[in-house]
């Protein structure tokens, strides 16, 4: 049972990092800047490793410098606009919870670059020249996936104990089983993540950038009754 709230917390928005809040993923800028035979990611579509540890080997074969990896955070197209949103949410008593099987390392750079300070549920890693970006397991917590290395549908059922609203923003395969957890009202999509809720007749609501989701959930008050 997670601990109370603060007394005005509105809502809880639980958000993937990669696609939702980013253009795209950022393993993918890793991946075309140090490229690796066999490719990781290659192999974890095919089955042959979990998507955790292709993405654990994708980052250590970042063979440069910190400053080389770091400098690839700002094609992420993470912008102004994104901490304003994300100001705007917390001023308004939302409780921004960023859930992504990524890296906290460079999740928590991106979004500082942009003046956000926010909650980061994801694996912990550190950057050490010569070995890339060392990711660890996520262990000794209910969040662990075998495949995709964090459960945020577990991470979704966390924040739900509150009693508080939560609603989650998503656009992979890991988040799925998030939005279907929630009424539409409080579900948002993007990419592969919408397609499939709208094959179902899922009722969501659509974004095609992160500072969209601010925007209406800060217009929707019925979501929260």
């Amino acid at each position: 049972m997670p601990p109370p709230p603060p007394a005005n917390t509105r809502g809880i928005l639980v958000t993937d990092f990669d696609g939702t809040i980013t253009n795209g993923d950022f393993f993918e800028l890793v991946r075309a800047r140090w490229p690796q035979v066999p490719d990781p990611w290659d192999q974890a579509l095919a089955g042959v490793i979990p998507m955790r540890e292709a993405l654990r080997r994708i980052f250590a074969g970042a063979q440069g410098t910190q400053e080389e990896f770091l400098a690839l955070c700002e094609k992420s197209g993470v912008g102004a606009e994104t901490g304003d949103a994300f100001q705007r949410l917390q001023q308004a008593g939302w409780r921004i919870v960023v859930a992504s099987a990524g890296c906290d390392f460079y999740i928590h750079h991106t979004l500082g670059r942009v003046g956000v300070q926010a909650e980061v549920v994801a694996h912990h890693g550190s950057f050490v020249e010569g070995q890339g970006l060392i990711m660890q397991p996520l262990e000794g917590t209910p969040f662990a996936h075998p495949r995709f290395g964090l459960n945020k549908a577990a991470v979704v059922r966390h924040f739900q104990a509150t009693g508080l609203p939560v609603a989650f923003a998503g656009d992979g395969t890991p988040d799925l089983d998030s939005l279907l957890l929630l009424p539409p009202a409080l579900r948002f999509a993007t990419g592969w993540a919408a397609d499939q809720l709208a094959a179902r007749g899922e009722g969501f609501h659509c974004f095609e950038r992160w500072p969209d989701i601010a925007d209406m959930l800060l217009a929707n008050e019925t979501a929260l009754r």
